[in-house]
């Protein structure tokens, strides 16, 4: 089980609130929620996120900062973006598992310069 979601079971419990409960105020499906509290799937984003909040009746910022510290993913959102820049980041994705540290630190390089120029 993750800390993530045996934090936010915890409280759950602690408030005497079911996963369905929990699961409706969310918007999303009972095995999601279970699957979080267990550490099976990556802590919500966004809206989802605000909501397991507001249902759970904390902070944003400590559950934000607790599920960023948890995920094993990225998501991008590529819609409204230039095609140039949504083939790039799905360039990277594809051969992310194959990425050499020189290719990473060239990457890194490039995007460091670029703050630099600014």
């Amino acid at each position: 089980m993750g800390d993530f979601g045996a934090y936010i079971r915890s409280l759950r419990e602690q408030a005497n609130k079911s996963m369905r409960a929990m699961a409706e105020a969310v918007g999303v499906s009972v095995v999601y929620i279970s699957d979080i509290e267990r550490g099976r799937r990556n802590p919500p984003q966004g809206e989802k996120l605000s909501k397991l909040a507001e249902f759970l009746e904390m902070d944003i910022k400590d559950l934000e900062e607790m599920a960023a510290k948890e995920r094993k993913r990225v998501e991008l959102e590529l819609s409204g973006k230039d095609s140039i820049i949504s083939d790039a980041a799905l360039t990277l994705a594809r051969r992310w598992d194959s990425i050499t540290n020189e290719e990473a630190s060239q990457i890194l390089k490039i995007f460091n310069q670029e703050n630099k120029d600014e």
